[in-house]
């Protein structure tokens, strides 16, 4: 009993609970809607759907980059109960984010042609959508990594949950009155607009009466951890996108549309483990800055990880046609084959952003460096080998089993000694 109370009240699995509720249900309804658009727009639209996200997110990186550090920073002065220097960042970054964003708008803007001709696509009014939304992508960034720093994860399962209903309902609506692709996509810019606002609204709650402290903004030891966690944001943002879009170039719009529902499908994994993540990446970082052991955090979310992710491969090997004929139809029947195989690869892919977000929250840097040389060489071996899609499947397994093993070396020379005391001796969690 003193063990399960142990467990029970860890912060980790509290907030992992509290996150994993609010964002399984975001991330549900977001599956519902790439369900729906897949059976609505066919395999041919719903891959240019995909490969457009997902370009949108590789264009994204530098929000990636920008919220990991920014929850760093904040969960650090969290830790130490500095509200004024949170409240003074974030009025500090804000309008300068707001200015940048619509600078990358306007550069999306420029190259739409060029980013419409490799993905094959028919119009180039999706891609100017795709542009649009980066307008308030800084500032919102900002707000909803200030919310996850100082551990706000009821609000942030609350903006998950709204902001996902509202793309499924008006991009279905707007799908089903005929504006195709385009109506998809304004889905997505609506429902981020009103997200953004959600977050001022908490942000004021949580932060009022709080005096903003001037002259405390970002410390050099701060900013210098930029590099590092610039270059493992692209590594793990290369590794879940750059396959689809470059299926989207190499092959016809219909199996380009069989690869994201396969990719959709198998990512119910990372669905499942992301909010873990999401409580174990501050977590440990203001217990960090605090002087508080942390090593729990990382093996409870390993635990947790490893056992959903054996329940999803189990189905996916044993049931893969009844699973794709109940989610996407018999128009996806083709990608019944690759189901187990492709969850495998999410799983390693898992396993790699829980280490590396570790790597980042316990400020250990030097090995990013080399990870992320590794995960560029999954585009180099899909660019040689896209014969089939078997190819591009074994080399995202590939590579990312290389980046596993390299990063549990580190992992292991870092923390080997106190994970081995931590095991055979456990010591009582520190709430």
């Amino acid at each position: 009993m003193s063990i399960l109370r142990r467990i029970t009240g860890s912060p980790l699995v509290r907030g992992s609970l509290l996150i994993f509720i609010g964002t399984n249900i975001g991330n549900f309804i977001n599956f519902l809607f790439n369900l729906a658009m897949g059976r609505l727009l066919g395999p041919a639209k719903y891959g240019d759907l995909g490969a457009l996200v997902s370009s949108s997110v590789l264009f994204g990186v530098p929000l990636g980059i920008l919220s990991l550090f920014i929850i760093k920073v904040v969960s650090s002065y969290w830790g130490k109960r500095d509200k004024g220097k949170i409240l003074a960042l974030q009025s500090y970054l804000t309008p300068k984010l707001f200015f940048i964003s619509v600078a990358v708008s306007v550069v999306l803007l420029i190259i739409t042609p060029t980013v419409g001709q490799f993905l094959n696509l028919d119009s180039f009014i999706p891609f100017i959508l795709i542009a649009l939304s980066f307008v308030l992508s800084g500032p919102a960034t900002l707000n909803r990594s200030v919310l996850q720093g100082v551990l706000a994860f009821s609000y942030t399962s609350i903006n998950g949950v709204v902001e996902v209903t509202l793309k499924l309902i008006i991009s279905v609506i707007l799908v089903i009155l005929n504006f195709g692709l385009v109506g998809a996509l304004l889905g997505f810019l609506l429902s981020g607009i009103v997200g953004y606002l959600l977050t001022v609204v908490e942000l004021k709650i949580i932060f009022k009466g709080v005096s903003q402290e001037k002259n405390s903004l970002l410390s050099w030891d701060l900013v210098k951890t930029f590099i590092p966690v610039i270059l493992a944001s692209l590594a793990l943002t290369v590794f879940l996108n750059i396959d689809i879009i470059l299926v989207r170039h190499f092959f016809s719009g219909s199996i380009a549309g069989e690869y994201v529902a396969l990719s959709t499908i198998s990512k119910i994994i990372f669905y499942g483990i992301g909010p873990v993540v999401s409580v174990m990446f501050p977590l440990i970082s203001t217990r960090v800055s605090n002087g508080l052991p942390y090593l729990i955090p990382l093996l409870g979310t390993l635990v947790m990880s490893l056992t959903l992710s054996a329940l999803v491969i189990f189905a996916f090997f044993l049931f893969p046609k009844l699973i794709i004929i109940i989610l996407f139809g018999s128009k996806y029947f083709d990608i019944v084959p690759y189901l187990g195989l492709f969850s495998f690869f999410i799983t390693v892919y898992s396993l790699n952003s829980i280490l590396t977000h570790f790597l980042l929250s316990i400020s250990y840097y030097r090995p990013i460096y080399p990870l992320f040389l590794i995960s560029l060489l999954q585009g180099f071996f899909i660019f040689l080998f896209h014969d089939t899609i078997w190819q591009v499947i074994w080399v995202n397994i590939a590579v990312s089993i290389f980046y596993l093993l390299v990063i549990s070396f580190f992992v292991w020379k870092k923390e080997g000694g106190i994970i081995l005391k931590s095991i055979l001796r456990p010591h009582p969690i520190i709430t």
